[in-house]
């Protein structure tokens, strides 16, 4: 996450200056030995925070209300709940992770069957706790880890490393999930903190890893005249398809040398004035 601090109004901001992350994404050197090029490259895609001021993209992001969704289901499901996650700059490739009770099916090979030996997991870890709902009551906290492991797609589209999902519920609230993966074993992406699956494969939320990089504000959206303190944070991601899909990039894996340069446009008289600045600050 980036953070922004000015005084004044913005109409708009647009963050650029990710193109040389496009080459490469280098390995971090305190992490094991990974492949010297990633076949899914973060592609940037520029975004504005005004829609009549944006600019065409560098890359168009692909359609994900169209993915193919078809899937060949084990037998004896129970209660099955559903999550699409699609790979490359085009999202061709499709790995289906479906929860049934307390049991993962992932469909590891992302041939669309998961009726395949070791498509199948349970959880590794599960914590149980007492804590304070947002009503003041106290109530159950249970939370429990699956760690499916690598992703090796039969269209040798290339690897994708240390898929886990982290799943927790306070009391009777809805079961929040994060999801997260090393795309290409190099660059880390995580999408969730919500209600992420789906009762069914047509309702189920699609998460994009690997796919064209945008910025996203995460807090704050305009810079107000005044003399108080004001800051604007944004991160970097790809949009995915339903609630909570939008699959974050790690920090940790883009390079220092990485500087997005924020544009603002002030309005004056004499139209709007537009300045840039180099955003530098991480947190």
């Amino acid at each position: 996450m980036w953070r922004f601090m000015a005084i004044g109004y913005a109409v708009t901001l647009l963050v650029v200056g990710v193109v040389g992350w496009l080459l490469y994404v280098g390995s971090s050197p305190n992490l094991p030995p990974l492949p010297p090029k990633p076949p899914d490259k973060p592609i940037l895609v520029v975004e504005s925070m005004d829609p009549a001021l944006d600019p065409p993209p560098l890359v168009s992001l692909p359609d994900l209300s169209k993915v193919d969704r078809r899937l060949i289901e084990p037998k004896g499901l129970v209660k099955p709940r559903y999550c699409l996650l699609v790979f490359g700059p085009q999202a061709k490739t499709r790995v289906w992770i479906v929860e049934d009770g307390k049991k993962l099916y992932v469909d590891r090979n992302a041939n669309g069957d998961l009726t395949d030996d070791g498509e199948a997991c349970t959880p590794t870890e599960r914590r149980e706790s007492m804590t304070i709902g947002e009503n003041g009551k106290a109530g159950p906290y249970r939370e429990w880890t699956y760690l499916p492991g690598d992703l090796i797609p039969d269209d040798l589209s290339g690897k994708h490393t240390a898929l886990q999902l982290v799943c927790w519920q306070e009391g009777t609230e809805p079961v929040q999930y994060k999801v997260s993966v090393w795309v290409g074993g190099v660059t880390l992406q995580y999408a969730g903190w919500g209600p992420l699956f789906a009762d069914s494969r047509d309702a189920a939320a699609v998460v994009h890893f690997g796919g064209p990089v945008l910025a996203k504000p995460l807090r704050g959206s305009t810079i107000r005249l005044g003399g108080e303190h004001q800051e604007l944070h944004f991160c970097l991601g790809t949009p995915g398809l339903g609630s909570h899909s939008f699959a974050f990039v790690g920090l940790e894996t883009v390079p220092s040398a990485v500087r997005p340069v924020a544009q603002v446009a002030w309005p004056t008289e004499a139209g709007l004035l537009k300045e840039s600045f180099v955003l530098v600050r991480r947190c």
